[in-house]
């Protein structure tokens, strides 16, 4: 059985832990990194817009943060690449940040030289509010999460990429934008760049939320058009969302786009998210 009839069960096989897809304890990690580091830091912004698109936000008030890399100039030619990070169901804006720490992650590989100078802008990943109010149940309703994926699609190309593209000096080539994130904001990674190669060249998934979202079709993909740079996916080998993620990494293959399949241990949890980000970001915007 080929792998594209897999893709349409509409079973939840995992149960993943509502507190650890959010905003979990800190560890020291990224303390550490921002510590050896040494020099100077990058700085996190917080940018606020009107939403036409997200349901349920008070005064129609989106959010979404913005890592700024050590000695960013605003002047700069050609712009900064910039990677939209998405957090999981659960979360915040904040959670790469609180919990991820990885703004003291990227200040450090920076000091180092293992990753470019970037943007990173970090949205709240919600389409439609009512879909975290509603509780977990929300992951057996495909309705519900076609409705949250794709209104978040709306608002993060149609708002936040052009304020942070008018407020920010990033590149605005798809060669130098990435998309990445973990759980549900793996699903959106991999459904909004898949469906937007002309947007995003790199793509990235963490534990991925792997889901059927109503719209346009991604059972049927064409490598060519796709021309991705990197697409890339991992998750742990102890997480319950592991054979749905082998099942799309195998349509993937199957449509003939390169995904890089990476399985650590570990299970649904900020440590796996933390270390797949340690080792995604350097494959980033190498223009070489």
């Amino acid at each position: 059985m080929r792998c594209k009839a897999l893709l349409s069960i509409w079973v939840l096989s995992a149960t993943l832990p509502l507190a650890s897809v959010g905003i979990g304890q800190t560890t020291t990690a990224g303390q550490a990194d921002a510590a050896a580091a040494g020099g100077s830091h990058g700085v996190v912004h917080q940018e606020t817009y009107t939403t036409r698109f997200v349901t349920g936000l008070p005064g129609d008030q989106g959010r979404f943060l913005v890592y700024t890399p050590p000695n960013y100039n605003a002047d700069r030619k050609p712009g900064y690449p910039v990677l939209f990070l998405l957090h999981g169901w659960g979360g915040s804006a904040e959670a790469w940040v609180k919990t991820g720490h990885v703004d003291e992650v990227l200040d450090h590989m920076i000091a180092n030289g293992k990753v470019k100078p970037m943007v990173v802008v970090m949205p709240l990943g919600y389409g439609d509010m009512s879909f975290l109010t509603n509780g977990f149940e929300v992951w057996r309703d495909q309705d519900q999460i076609s409705n949250n994926v794709n209104r978040f699609q709306k608002t993060l190309l149609g708002e936040i990429l052009p304020q942070v593209e008018a407020h920010y000096d990033v590149a605005k080539d798809r060669e130098h934008r990435a998309i990445a994130g973990l759980s549900m904001g793996g699903l959106e990674s991999l459904t909004i760049g898949l469906r937007h190669p002309e947007v995003f060249a790199s793509i990235g998934g963490f534990s991925s939320a792997i889901f059927a979202v109503a719209g346009e079709d991604l059972t049927r993909l064409d490598a060519s058009r796709e021309n991705l740079k990197l697409l890339w996916m991992a998750c742990g080998t102890d997480d319950d969302l592991l054979s749905l993620n082998r099942i799309f990494e195998m349509h993937l293959k199957e449509e003939g786009l390169p995904v890089t399949v990476v399985e650590t241990p570990g299970r649904h949890a900020w440590p796996v998210w933390r270390d797949n980000f340690r080792h995604f970001a350097p494959l980033l915007f190498q223009d070489n």
